[in-house]
């Protein structure tokens, strides 16, 4: 798994996600982000900080729905190489 997955919900909007593990690639875990500072994730690390990485990944996720950023690693990709392609073009 290398992509964050919306399971439940809108774009843009809250929801329910499936988010990569760092330390276990084939694992995800779940996330249920309802606004900043209003989560829930399924990791050890939320069970002792109430805070971890996959929430804020979640978070930005939703931000960048919202502001109708690409999401998928095919449409980063292809968005960095527009950028670099502009960047050649004008520099």
């Amino acid at each position: 798994m290398s992509t964050i997955t919306r399971v439940h919900g809108e774009p843009g909007k809250p929801g329910v996600f499936l988010v990569p593990s760092a330390s276990q690639p084939a694992l995800g875990h779940q996330v249920a982000y309802q606004t900043e500072g209003v989560a829930y994730c399924t990791c050890p690390g939320f069970q002792h900080r109430r805070a971890c990485v996959h929430v804020e990944a979640a978070a930005a996720h939703v931000r960048a729905e919202a502001l109708g950023r690409p999401t998928t690693p095919e449409a980063i990709s292809t968005a960095r190489d527009r950028l670099r392609a502009l960047e050649r073009m004008f520099s």
